[in-house]
């Protein structure tokens, strides 16, 4: 399948899909133009050789294989991926695999010293490639090893080779496998970017994967410099000290236009790879840090998925949109990041949002609604303790909410700033909850996806609630009639995400919705409440 390629990533680090659900999602990118799917493996397949990782949801490689050929069928690429530096919870947090940890206190990343870490890997990759069936390329991952070197054993290799060295030498052996099975390795490129001296290193069969998931057109305000691990502006950018991406980038980051307006190149890293010798898959985002749990914050990521696809198209092997599964906004509130990226791949030339929205509603309910762009923008509003990084730790939620009260209370304005703040977002919230209900009866096909908006809208409608009372301090005397809101939004999520989504993963995405919230309400001790876990 030659050409150049525009594929969405199907991320199962939380829930497992349907069967159902990916054939629909893989119709759906084949009528807007895709051409591959970027599937994330996880602890979702069960393998042969390490039946411990198996998630309860995880399928045999003869089921992979018959979902994936269904994939193929629509026209549609198979790229697996299995991480292999970082990211590898689903390994090293189970029992028996603790010895392949860097460090015993970071249970992400496997050992880059230790042999039988890339042993398995190469393991899993192979089991991989069989259930799989890859045409051309294997993601290996690699992104995000922040811990990278900080062990006892790793501290003075790190001093001889530096940090990109001990990446390097971890991820060619791995590299250098995958090419012996006839597939050319993706990589993230952060890592490499934050390292440039060891680009020129890596085999050329290797295609990085630019990720950036904030440009949102051909100029823009901020460049992310991962050298320095800091996002600039121009006003900020002669003071950072990152000599390598000086060296290496800035001749494709700054031109004359930035030192006359402020603004960069975007997606520079992309032409400064390829002017080294790389293929470059360029990867915005539908789905990422930042959005509610309930709904994505569609004003950043449909500009920025419609601008990266274009780039992608332009001046790579292609573009690549990701939906990271840790979010957990359901699969089909992302389609509208989706569909303005196939927008910029194709010949729509158009950067009007409201224009975007427009078709999307067009070419997904069979109708235009033009209502629909204002209720997008008013449904990613955020409050706190609605994102999905804030709520990791249920058991220490009283402490959690306690700490952030007393910081809200330490700041000017207090209380009763963010309390104004979020009383207008629960608004704005209700405002769109309305304007889904009064849509769906409107579209003409796919009309149940309104059924997921609303579950969204509702979530972060409930946060808000929850907010303000713990800002008014009257979360006893309103526990009661939050822990009824509560059981309501349970069974609606346990009730939708159950037809797309099998039982553990139903139970786990219910679970990380509303534990949280659950746990503080049990803390505050409401006369007569019942327990909302």
């Amino acid at each position: 399948m030659p050409g150049t390629l525009l594929a969405f990533h199907y991320d199962l680090k939380r829930a497992m899909w349907s069967a159902e659900l990916m054939d629909h999602y893989a119709a759906t990118l084949a009528e807007w133009g895709y051409n591959a799917v970027l599937y994330e493996v996880e602890d979702k397949l069960r393998f042969r050789r390490h039946p411990a990782l198996a998630h309860p949801d995880a399928i045999s490689a003869d089921e992979t294989c018959a979902r994936l050929d269904a994939v193929r069928r629509r026209g549609l690429e198979a790229i697996p991926l299995v991480q292999s530096l970082g990211h590898a919870e689903y390994v090293l947090t189970k029992p028996g695999y603790e010895h392949l940890r860097e460090s015993p206190v970071h249970t992400a990343q496997y050992d880059p010293l230790s042999e039988a870490a890339r042993g398995l890997v190469c393991e899993l990759i192979d089991e991989t490639i069989a259930a799989v069936r890859p045409e051309r390329f294997f993601h290996l991952g690699g992104d995000e090893t922040w811990n990278l070197g900080r062990s006892d054993a790793c501290r003075p290799v790190v001093g001889r080779i530096g940090k990109g060295g001990l990446y390097l030498a971890h991820m060619r052996p791995i590299i250098e496998h995958v090419i012996s099975r006839g597939l050319r390795p993706i990589l993230w490129a952060d890592i490499a970017l934050a390292h440039p001296e060891i680009i020129g290193q890596f085999p050329r069969e290797v295609v990085w994967m630019d990720w950036d998931y904030w440009t949102g057109a051909e100029r823009w305000p901020e460049i992310r410099v991962w050298e320095a691990g800091r996002t600039l502006t121009w006003r900020d950018f002669t003071t950072v000290n990152a000599p390598g991406f000086r060296r290496y980038f800035e001749p494709y980051v700054v031109d004359d236009q930035t030192r006359r307006d402020g603004t960069f190149r975007a997606f520079p890293y992309s032409d400064a790879l390829r002017a080294m010798g790389f293929d470059v898959i360029v990867a915005p985002a539908t789905r990422c840090w930042g959005d509610s749990m309930g709904i994505p914050h569609n004003s950043v990521h449909l500009p920025n998925c419609r601008a990266g696809a274009r780039k992608g198209r332009e001046a790579g092997l292609g573009a690549c949109v990701t939906s990271w599964a840790v979010r957990h906004s359901h699969p089909l509130v992302n389609l509208p990041g989706a569909f303005a990226a196939a927008q910029g791949f194709g010949t729509s030339e158009s950067d009007d949002p409201a224009a975007v929205v427009r078709a999307f509603t067009e070419h997904r309910f069979g109708v235009a609604l033009p209502e629909f762009a204002e209720a997008l923008r008013l449904a990613e509003g955020r409050v706190p303790w609605c994102e999905s990084r804030e709520m990791k730790a249920p058991e220490a939620a009283a402490g959690a909410v306690q700490a952030w009260l007393a910081q809200v209370d330490g700041q000017a304005g207090g209380r009763d700033e963010v309390i104004a703040r979020v009383e207008e977002t629960a608004a704005g919230l209700a405002r769109a909850e309305a304007v889904f209900a009064d849509l769906r009866p409107r579209a003409r096909e796919h009309a149940d996806d309104f059924d997921y908006w609303l579950e969204g809208v509702r979530h972060t409608r409930l946060c808000a609630t929850f907010d303000l009372a713990l800002l008014r301090g009257r979360l006893p005397a309103e526990a009661p009639a939050l822990r009824q809101q509560l059981a309501a939004r349970r069974a609606e999520t346990r009730r939708l995400f159950g037809t797309t989504f099998p039982a553990a993963s139903t139970r786990e995405e219910e679970a990380v919705r509303y534990a949280f919230h659950a746990a503080v309400l049990d803390s505050a001790g409401a006369p007569g409440g019942q327990p909302c876990g």
